[in-house]
């Protein structure tokens, strides 16, 4: 897991108010140089309050390099046995969805 993500981590369990720019600037660079370590880290994270919106953001990193282990839990923790659509947080769709097609198209260039 990068520092940076352990850094983060380390925010939001302090406790303490967070800033929604701070944390973006955290995430683009998770998003970019992070890998599934990292993703697995910030799931547990978001898992802990799914429907709060600086929880939300952490979804871009999670779907950047979250693998298939993790994008199935989230499948199943928060799809799979719900009757609607407005009970799956914001968010959480457009991740499996983004996930699916990237799987597709590497499996299709094979």
């Amino acid at each position: 897991m990068m520092e940076t993500t352990a850094r983060l981590i380390r925010m939001f369990e302090s406790g303490e108010k967070l800033d929604a720019s701070v944390i973006s600037a955290y995430i683009d660079v998770i998003a970019q140089y992070g890998a599934t370590a990292d993703a697995w880290g910030l799931y547990k994270l978001f898992k802990d309050a799914p429907y709060h919106y600086i929880r939300g953001l952490l979804l871009q990193p999670i779907m950047r390099c979250g693998d298939t282990a993790l994008a199935q839990d989230m499948y199943e923790r928060y799809v799979r046995n719900q009757t609607s659509s407005e009970h799956i947080p914001d968010g959480v769709l457009h991740v499996l969805v983004i996930w699916v097609l990237r799987r597709l198209r590497l499996t299709s260039s094979l």
